[in-house]
């Protein structure tokens, strides 16, 4: 289990949904009060994160682990001791806890954890995801390898948020964060589904153009990396894969909001979990640049009914 820490990250996510998320297309993050930014507490997440040089090149890390009751740090076996998929969330976090308090040291760790997701990308455009203890990639085992997977979605998801926070400070840095994304999507124009198709799954016709086939959670994921690019680089042929992303987004989802499960979008399959679960978040943001009633529609039904049931029974 990922203990306090997927748990703190959890939190983090929260704070950045909640922070930025609208629906009239404002980016600037707005809080109420300083009591709002007081309800985050970043100290263990600070706790993670590491400062490297690797070959002369400075980074910055967040330990896969860090167990009770001492909370030393604590290598992930047979995958390392650090990974992408938490360095870009916590760069996510980050970015937005800068625009909160203006507390540069935070966005020195944002720059030195882009860093490292740079170093991490591979020649097809696609990252690798962990590095071991002596700082080498892992560029073999199954959660690692550079290919079209969750790791690739967060690094460029990252780097999509943070993009627009250095193109007004640094622009030499904020260019490499351009490029990389380039190559990236470039990787991804190279591989986009050419037709559309479904799956028959317990009874139920999935779409199969999603990620990982049938993955509404991974697919939210990069929807949420194309609405940032987008607003940069008006990409047509982009564009219409974020509308597929999204039209295959809504055909997992329950539309019943009246009966279980209340509108949920399925996750992958027929399964619904918490992790990466950002549908409606994602199409909310495709929205603020299609316009398209039906993605915002489709967030609300999830967001005013299965999630008021979440709470009502304590998150299951």
């Amino acid at each position: 289990m990922r203990n306090s820490k997927q748990i703190l990250v959890t939190l983090c996510l929260i704070f950045v949904l909640v922070a930025s998320i609208t629906i009239n297309g404002k980016d600037k993050p707005e809080f109420n009060s300083q009591k709002e930014i007081a309800l985050v507490n970043p100290s263990h997440l600070d706790k993670l994160y590491e400062e490297i040089a690797v070959d002369g090149n400075k980074m910055a890390i967040i330990h896969i682990y860090s167990d009770y009751p001492e909370y030393r740090w604590v290598e992930a076996k047979g995958e390392g001791i650090a990974c992408i998929d938490d360095v870009a969330r916590a760069a996510v976090f980050y970015s937005m806890y800068y625009k909160a308090t203006g507390d540069k040291g935070y966005l020195l760790k944002v720059k030195l954890l882009n860093e490292f997701i740079l170093h991490m990308q591979s020649e097809s455009g696609y990252f690798y995801n962990f590095i071991q203890s002596d700082y080498s990639i892992n560029k073999t085992y199954k959660t690692s390898v550079a290919q079209p997977d969750w790791w690739s979605w967060r690094a460029v998801w990252a780097l999509s948020e943070t993009y627009k926070l250095f193109s007004k400070t640094d622009t030499t840095f904020s260019d490499r964060l351009y490029q990389s994304m380039n190559r990236l999507f470039a990787a991804i124009k190279r591989n986009l589904p050419l037709e559309k198709s479904f799956k028959n799954i317990g009874g139920f016709e999935k779409p199969t153009w999603l990620q990982a086939e049938t993955g509404a959670d991974q697919s939210s994921i990069l929807v949420l990396s194309l609405v940032n690019y987008l607003k940069i680089n008006k990409d047509p042929v982009l564009l219409g894969y974020l509308k597929d992303l999204c039209d295959g987004i809504i055909l997992t989802q329950n539309t019943d909001k009246g009966n279980f499960p209340y509108g949920a979008f399925l996750s992958w399959e027929n399964t619904w979990h918490a992790y990466g679960n950002l549908q409606s978040y994602a199409l909310l943001k495709a929205y603020q640049i299609t316009r398209d009633e039906k993605y915002k529609s489709a967030a609300l039904r999830e967001i005013n009914n299965f999630y008021s049931f979440l709470i009502k029974k304590n998150f299951l």
